[in-house]
């Protein structure tokens, strides 16, 4: 199965963390969602938005099932996030069936959009420090 990826697991560091295997990314991009701040977090929610919307991100290839087991444990899928399926646009303009992680409480997101590069600097580190500590493998 490919995993798109729009915030923390972006970043290798997090997502080498996260799962055991070793993956092929590449730049994508999923339309008709929003990715926004989730209220005094430092990762985003995914929220279905408009058609026009898009969210670029990574999309990981062939993720096994055991990582995705994985993944679905760190996003505590059912309560926090729900895996759902997204088509994938590529770099190339092809596309690619895939999962993602939609955000089941929007009424905890502040509605900002999230950005990467604040992340990047503000958040990141500490990410990476704390909150993988605690919930990853």
């Amino acid at each position: 199965m490919h995993v798109f990826t729009y915030g923390s697991l972006m970043y290798r560091q997090v997502w080498d963390r996260v799962v055991a295997g070793g993956y092929q990314a590449r730049a994508a991009t999923i339309r008709g969602f929003v990715r926004v701040r989730v209220g005094n977090e430092v990762y985003p929610a995914l929220l279905r938005g408009p058609a026009q919307s898009a969210v670029p991100g990574v999309l990981y290839l062939d993720v096994s099932a055991s990582d995705l087991a994985t993944l679905d444990r760190f996003e505590d899928e059912g309560k926090t996030y729900g895996r759902i399926p997204v088509s994938v646009e590529l770099d190339d303009a092809s596309a690619l069936d895939a999962c993602a992680y939609l955000f089941l409480h929007p009424d905890r997101v502040d509605g900002s959009p999230w950005e990467p590069e604040r992340f990047e600097a503000e958040g990141l580190q500490h990410f990476v420090n704390t909150y993988l500590r605690d919930r990853a493998p």
